[in-house]
């Protein structure tokens, strides 16, 4: 193997390890979130000091590992192969969590209770929480397409995204009580969404290492199939 290729080889494990350790490190934030009952929290104010402090913490740590995910080290790692589409709805994906955490939950405390503002907030939320599922949609749909991910696991984000689009649904239309655990802020399938981050982590960093392993060392294409030359890479 030339020195060129180990070295495209040596930046796509990087990249699947660091980002998965992001993602996992967001995710076990989200199931510690996860496991704080709403009894033990007195009132709405120690509410928000709990979980928010937690929830924009492990938004920092989401955003960052879909940022290399998206982008990869020095162009290989790319779970997207740099396609436009995907570059672009997963850097959105990870960077609206931390600008949703910092825009909206003080602009709901500016509007007041049962307002017209509060309301137009209420119904903009909802609008991006939807443009995001669709561009979450977008970017499993991509990272099937471009054969980075090894084949047998390449669906797996693609299905992570789906059960966590369906949780949002049944959060949305209030069918999510059904599910629910006595006492715990979530229900089944708010802990599989809190849950979901680590395990999509795990799994990167595991393909990570088990790259370059075996009777033959494999070359970068093991992370980085070239994109079809009609869909635009950045």
């Amino acid at each position: 193997m030339s020195t060129g290729s180990a070295q495209a080889t040596r930046d796509a494990r990087l990249a699947f390890v660091l980002g998965g350790s992001l993602l996992a490190a967001s995710g076990v934030i989200d199931i510690v979130q996860a496991l704080i009952p709403f009894a033990a929290i007195p009132n709405v104010r120690a509410l928000g000091a709990t979980y928010y402090p937690l929830a924009l913490v492990s938004a920092g740590l989401f955003a960052a590992a879909l940022i290399i995910f998206a982008w990869g080290i020095r162009r290989e790692g790319s779970v997207v192969a740099r396609r436009a589409a995907g570059v672009v709805s997963l850097m959105v994906l990870g960077l609206w969590g931390v600008v949703g955490m910092l825009l909206f939950p003080p602009l709901f405390a500016g509007a007041g209770g049962e307002t017209a503002a509060a309301y137009l907030l209420l119904f903009a939320w909802f609008l991006a929480q939807l443009v995001v599922a669709v561009l979450a949609v977008v970017a499993g749909v991509v990272i099937v397409r471009a054969r980075v991910v090894p084949r047998g696991w390449r669906w797996v984000p693609l299905a992570a995204i789906l059960l966590g689009v369906a949780s949002g649904l049944l959060n949305s239309t209030g069918l999510f009580g059904v599910f629910a655990f006595p006492d715990l802020p979530f229900g089944i399938l708010a802990w599989a969404d809190a849950a979901t981050p680590a395990i999509l982590g795990i799994l990167a960093i595991g393909l990570g290492l088990a790259a370059g392993r075996g009777p033959e060392e494999p070359t970068a294409q093991t992370y980085l199939v070239p994109p079809q030359p009609s869909e635009p890479v950045v």
